[in-house]
């Protein structure tokens, strides 16, 4: 049996899952059946298990100093982004999920250097308050519209 770092359960799995504890199967045999550990069985088909799990998670995490967080989160790093990359390239759901947080955050940022007087495009000061763009990023906008002939020519 392969081993997954963060394998997903599928609903329908729950639901048989279920019916197999129902028939007085052990959450041993129910894990060997879908492929994961007799712990991870026993999450899915206890509720009180799930709520239990995330309060030892948060009480762990909460006498944890900020240090010890951060040390943490570095350890982690490259785990995750090996993890997160994979599951950008085969998973068009959760591609979708990340680039929506990635935009908003974005747009976020964009809404704050408009209210600092920066440029919306690249975060420099501009001249002009009443425009959102610096010049360069004016200038460069629309020649790229000039090349792609939706105007009929560029600034100078």
């Amino acid at each position: 049996m392969e081993r997954y770092r963060y394998r997903k359960i599928k609903p329908e799995d729950i639901v048989v899952m279920k019916e197999l504890r129902e028939q007085g199967l052990s959450y041993k045999q129910i894990g060997g059946e879908f492929g994961v550990h007799m712990s991870t069985a026993h999450y899915h088909l206890s509720p009180r298990e799930k709520i239990m799990s995330k309060k030892r998670a948060y009480k762990f995490l909460s006498k944890m100093t900020k240090k010890q967080k951060l040390e943490k989160i570095k350890k982690a790093a490259p785990r995750m982004k090996k993890y997160m990359k994979e599951r950008y390239n085969n998973d068009s759901e959760f591609r979708r999920g990340f680039l929506d947080i990635v935009k908003r955050s974005f747009e976020k940022r964009r809404r704050k250097w408009v209210k600092l007087g920066l440029c919306s495009t690249c975060g420099k000061k501009r001249r002009d308050k009443k425009l959102r763009q610096c010049e360069n990023c004016r200038r460069k906008k629309r020649e790229c519209r000039f090349k792609k002939g939706k105007v009929k020519k560029p600034i100078k």
